[in-house]
């Protein structure tokens, strides 16, 4: 593993093993012990070569931010029911959801922690009400997909969808830019541009993320669990865009327990999405995206971006490559 990535793991196990004992410490060493792809972290690594921040100051920053990533994700497989994650039975499915509650909220609780040793403190109170006021957007994203899940016909679909994704997934992405703008010092208008190109990859990350759930391995314990927890995904979006007649047929599948869905009609509803166009519809926009993405104007001002955006959209679009049409190879290479 990268010495960033390793120190980074070794920060966030110091902070909660030696605040924790017993059962608590048991589940939050559990979980972390599953790390992921570590895509935040990797990204904070990246734009401190690039703005020549502080190693120590970008290792904390990035911590923060992993510690209180890897709290959502515990409170998400609780909310989403899910069962797997990241290749391993998720903390509720093991402990109970009682104590995976605790294990969240303990991670929570501590994601300010690596935020005290930044060393200037102009910068570290900066950080402080970035990160903080980035945790409330992301419960406002989470609880927003709640309200856009019950399908009540009150709420415009597309609106709504990439408002929620904007706060629930893509606010970490911003967030996490918009801090090392401030670490590296640059100018505030930089500093903005910077979060909002971060934040269009995180929009861009989680539509493939939709998509892959339903096309591809996200390491869960099933395909298409977006379509069983009864998710109004991007997919499904684009389906009801395209097809607002099935409007009440979409919205009583996707209104079932997860148990009583099937993997048959998970299965017939992927290869709707296929034959009426909508996957496809969906990859040319998602294309559209990425191009956007790249024309940037940080890119503009700072040239030296654009190969990180170009390899972090690669990496991205790895997991559903089989997917892809020709045309998207200038994108992918």
């Amino acid at each position: 593993m990268d010495p960033f990535l390793q120190e980074l793991r070794s920060v966030i196990l110091d902070i909660v093993t030696h605040r924790s004992k017993g059962l608590l410490r048991e589940m939050v060493t559990y979980h972390l012990g599953a790390p992921g792809k570590l895509i935040r972290p990797q990204m904070v690594k990246s734009l401190s070569g690039i703005l020549q921040v502080n190693a120590q100051d970008a290792l904390n920053w990035a911590s923060c931010l992993e510690l209180f990533h890897n709290a959502t994700l515990i409170h998400d497989d609780i909310q989403d029911g899910d069962r797997t994650r990241r290749g391993q039975r998720s903390l509720w499915a093991k402990y109970g959801k009682k104590q995976a509650l605790n294990a969240g909220d303990f991670m929570m609780m501590l994601a300010h922690t690596p935020l005290f040793y930044v060393q200037d403190p102009g910068k570290r109170s900066k950080l402080q009400v970035l990160f903080t006021e980035s945790c409330a957007r992301i419960v406002q994203g989470q609880s927003l997909e709640f309200e856009l899940n019950e399908l009540d016909g009150t709420l415009p679909l597309r609106r709504t969808y990439f408002e929620c994704v904007s706060f629930k997934t893509a606010e970490l992405f911003s967030c996490l830019a918009q801090g090392m703008g401030i670490l590296a010092d640059i100018p505030e208008t930089d500093t903005l541009e910077l979060a909002d190109l971060f934040r269009q990859l995180g929009i861009i990350f989680q539509l493939q993320d939709d998509i892959l759930d339903l096309y591809g391995d996200k390491q869960r314990d099933e395909t298409g669990c977006d379509l069983k927890e009864g998710k109004v995904s991007y997919l499904v979006m684009k389906y009801l865009e395209t097809y607002p007649s099935k409007f009440d047929e979409t919205r009583n599948f996707l209104s079932k327990d997860r148990c009583e869905t099937s993997q048959s009609e998970v299965e017939r509803m992927s290869i709707t999405f296929k034959e009426t166009g909508v996957l496809s519809s969906a990859l040319q926009e998602l294309e559209s995206l990425c191009k956007s993405a790249q024309l940037s104007p940080i890119i503009v001002k700072r040239p030296e971006l654009a190969e990180l955006v170009k390899k972090l959209l690669h990496k991205i679009f790895v997991p559903i490559a089989h997917l892809q049409k020709p045309s998207t190879e200038e994108i992918r290479a």
